[in-house]
Parts: structure tokens; sequence; C-alpha cells
């Protein structure tokens, strides 16, 4: 599915994937009645370290755009062999299947609140709102950008409040805008 935010509701382009993000994780927990379900920087949702779901944002036009993949009635055990362990849905998560519309109309109403709640709070009410359900905090990981520059490899430290994800590597911290996040091994003790 793909929402489209109009020019009025336009948030600066580097708020917009967290607070989606964030939006997409309340309705999935909302809708699965469980609130374990976490963010993997920027927008992915996991689940018992399995993917849920993903979001890509971009700016066309002077319209935002949000485009959400979400497992909704797969049943993993359904999925290629090579999936399987790697990913969930909501059936999954709550042991029944869902009518499509009512997901559909779920995401919309928290993104659409979320949108509206930025324009009256400050970005950082969202930045600790995220944390508290960050999958990669106190995680090694390692960050590639996809151009010639060397990955990023260390402990994660979580976001700053502007969203740049923030990675220790020995006694330097780097804040990280984009890139390919992958999960080296947890010490923080979480089930992402």
């Amino acid at each position: 599915m793909t929402f489209a935010l109009p020019l009025h509701d336009r948030l600066p382009p580097q708020e917009l994937p967290l607070i989606a993000g964030l939006s997409l994780r309340n309705a999935a927990a909302e809708i699965t009645g469980d609130d374990t379900i976490l963010l993997k920087w920027p927008n992915d949702l996991l689940h018992d370290g399995r993917k849920l779901a993903g979001l890509l944002c971009e700016r066309v036009s002077n319209v935002d755009l949000v485009g959400v993949g979400l497992n909704v009635n797969v049943d993993p055990a359904d999925a290629p062999k090579d999936l399987r362990g790697q990913i969930t849905s909501l059936f999954a998560i709550a042991g029944k299947s869902f009518d499509m519309t009512d997901v559909l109309l779920a995401v919309a109403r928290h993104l659409r609140h979320d949108v509206r709640r930025r324009m009256e709070i400050p970005f950082q009410s969202f930045v600790r709102e995220y944390c508290r359900h960050d999958a990669l905090a106190g995680r090694r990981v390692t960050i590639s950008s996809g151009g010639d520059e060397p990955p990023i490899a260390g402990r994660c430290e979580g976001i700053d409040n502007t969203g740049r994800l923030l990675v220790r590597r020995r006694s330097k911290v780097y804040a990280v805008v984009a890139g390919m996040v992958a999960i080296v091994s947890s010490s923080s003790g979480r089930s992402a």
C-alpha cells in the first residue's frame, strides 16, 4: 500500500521515515495485541528477530510517498524454505487472519494521527517513542552505504534527536544518515 501526504502535511524529509515506521509499528501492535514488535532503523518492523514489514519513503513533486510492505495473512511455513526463519506476519503473531481493509484503515489512521501530531509537538518526542521500540540499540551492527565507502561496523547506541543511527566503533561514534543495516550479534538481550 502507498500513502501520499499532500504538501500541507509535509514533514522534513529526514523525519518522515521514522514517523511512518513508528506509525506502522503502533498499528501492527494494536492489530495483533502484541507490544513486542520492534523497529529496525530506519523503518523495518521485526518480531522475534523476523521481518514483519518494511517502508520506503520518497518525495516526488512536492508530495511525500510512503510505501508499506506488511505481511498480513501470510503463513511463514508456506514461504520458500530459505525465508521461513526470516519472516513473520500479523497472522503468525496473533494466530488469526485479518480483514485487509481493517488493516489498511488501522495503518492509515496511525499515520494520519502521527503526521498531524508532528505539526504540534517536536520531533524529539517521536525519537523518544521510537527508542522504546528500537531493535538495534545495544547490538553489534554493520552499515553498508552501497557506494565505495567501506562498511561501518560497531555497537549501535540508538538514534540521535534528528533520527540518525549512532554506531560506536572503538572511541568514535558515527552518525549514519542512510544505509543498509545488518545485525551482527545481540548484546542487549532484546528479542528483535
